[in-house]
Formats: structure tokens, sequence, C-alpha cells
């Protein structure tokens, strides 16, 4: 599998990130643990959007979107990733009816969280 990301920044796990959460860092780090090449802040060649972590493994693409709360824009920008596997990472809030909605909609669309 070829990639062709532009603007992307290889990450380290001492790589600062955004203070939009610290999931980020936390992700990064656990990409890093298990032996993934990371990038963040990733726009892949023919798109506009841009994805805050990208990660490759073994030829297997994994995109991750990090935010400061659990959203069905997030949600749906997950969603629209065309990759192997697809995270959101946001922080610990407490359970409610509707997180608990987005988490089986996420879980019915393949998204990790």
């Amino acid at each position: 599998m070829t990639l062709i990301m532009a603007n992307a920044q290889k990450a380290s796990p001492r790589t600062p990130v955004r203070p939009e959460t610290d999931g980020a860092a936390c992700m990064v780090a656990w990409l890093h643990e298990w032996k993934w090449d990371v990038w963040q802040e990733v726009t892949f060649r023919g798109g506009s959007e841009r994805a805050d972590i990208a990660a490759v493994r073994h030829g297997l693409l994994m995109v991750v979107e990090a935010k400061s709360s659990l959203t069905f824009d997030v949600i749906a920008q997950a969603k629209d990733w065309a990759a192997h596997y697809r995270a959101v990472v946001v922080p610990y809030a407490r359970m409610s009816r509707g997180r608990s909605l987005a988490f089986h909609l996420c879980r019915d669309l393949g998204i990790g969280l």
C-alpha cells in the first residue's frame, strides 16, 4: 500500500500536541509503543480534509481524530476517512443518554473510541 501524504509532520513520542486534548499525546504514545509509524496533521493528496493523526503499520492505515468533545460532527468526520482503522480520541466524560447513543453509533460504524 502506497500512501501519499502532504504537509505531514512525523510524530515522535515527545512531539508537542495541540492543547485541544491530551488524548492525542496518549494516542501517539500508544501507537509508537505498538510500533506504528505516526504522523500528525496529515493532508492526503487530492483531499482538503486534515487528519489529526495518521499511522501506518504492516501496510494498514489508521486515521485518528482527536477532539475536545464527542459530537456527531466528529463521528461523521471519522466515518468519511478511507482507512483500515478509524478512531476518535476524546477526554473522559460521565456517561449520559446522548453519549451512550454516540458510543453505539461509533460501534455500529466501526469507529474506535
